[in-house]
């Protein structure tokens, strides 16, 4: 059996205690995003008390065979009358750079030609000056182009992902760590792997959703200001996208942009992602090959289930490990190609 030590930690470091092996738990990893942990505790009956899990405060490391497997901040916890445990929730270290701030109207901290890994080094040493000091180093930065960035009053959270190709096109991948450590990738993260995951032979269970509600081929985003001075910048999608779906036109808002060049990028980023129908495919697999592959990855999905056809290459944009409270891991791979 694999084992798990899970550590329950204050801000200095120190831990408080360690939760049982029989708690179940799940580790997340997302590309471009906060990584997760989630477990339950039972209500009564537990040697923990309600004082040695403080929100906002306390913190969770998640060892497996004596790595670090997750880490983060435990934001939430939830129950009912009728349920006999009571959920937590832990968020990465990414998560807590959302209450913190860059620039403001006074003073704009303003970016003209420099490099994305750059740009988010400087943001990563500003923020932790004095109390605002969480322990993020910088790891491995990789070389990527140039922009034009002006902050007022931007998360650092936002600032950080609109860096991304989550947000924008030609940006960069970005992690931390478990260990607080910050890498960035470009033009992105992962492997094609040889590796494939198919019905029959390793799916357990499989999701397929399929959404054209949000469908675009001619996107306007607002940027900042009003009337005539507002900025504004609109994609468009190829003749052979407008030909098979016709015209579809929207808007959407970015009043917080207020650079032209921000915009325009972002512009194609969330055009490219609406100029198809949305697909998100969710496998269930067992853990057996844990290790073998990595947000960022891609790797052969074959789902044939009658009217629901997966077949191609696939890349992986969130990452589920799970332990049940007899010990029993499955993982679940979430594949976004759009």
């Amino acid at each position: 059996m694999i084992d798990y030590t899970t550590l329950i930690k204050n801000k200095s470091g120190d831990t408080v205690t360690e939760l049982p092996q029989t708690a179940s738990l799940t580790c997340g990893w997302y590309l471009n995003a906060p990584g997760a942990v989630t477990f339950e505790l039972p209500k009564q009956g537990s040697d923990l008390s309600s004082d040695d899990i403080t929100l906002g405060f306390t913190e969770i490391e998640v060892y497996r065979n004596n790595s670090l497997l997750q880490a983060g901040e435990i934001q939430t916890r939830s129950g009912a009358l009728n349920q006999g445990m009571i959920q937590y929730g832990a968020k990465g270290w990414l998560s807590l750079l959302e209450a913190r701030l860059v620039g403001n109207n006074i003073y704009p901290t303003s970016y003209n030609e420099v490099g994305l890994s750059a740009i988010l080094d400087n943001m990563i040493v500003n923020t932790q000056i004095g109390w605002g000091n969480i322990g993020l180093t910088v790891g491995t930065l990789a070389t990527s182009r140039t922009a034009i960035r002006n902050y007022q009053f931007d998360t650092v959270k936002s600032a950080i992902e609109g860096l991304s190709n989550s947000n924008i096109s030609n940006g960069l991948d970005i992690e931390i760590t478990p260990g607080k450590v910050i890498n960035s990738f470009y033009p992105q993260r992962g492997r094609v792997l040889d590796l494939a995951f198919s019905t029959g032979t390793n799916i357990i269970d499989h999701w397929v959703t399929e959404d054209a509600t949000a469908l675009t081929n001619k996107l306007t985003l607002l940027g900042a200001g009003d009337g005539a001075n507002m900025l504004t910048s609109t994609s468009q999608s190829p003749d052979y996208l407008l030909n098979s779906y016709r015209l579809r036109e929207r808007t959407l808002s970015f009043k917080d942009i207020s650079d032209q060049t921000t915009l325009d990028e972002r512009a194609e980023s969330e055009r490219l992602v609406r100029q198809v129908p949305k697909q998100i495919v969710t496998i269930h697999v067992t853990a057996d090959d844990w290790g073998a592959y990595d947000v960022g990855d891609s790797a052969q999905v074959d789902i044939d289930d009658g009217l629901i056809q997966v077949h191609g290459l696939y890349r992986m944009y969130g990452i589920e490990l799970t332990r049940s409270n007899l010990g029993r891991e499955t993982a679940k791979i979430i594949f976004n190609p759009n």
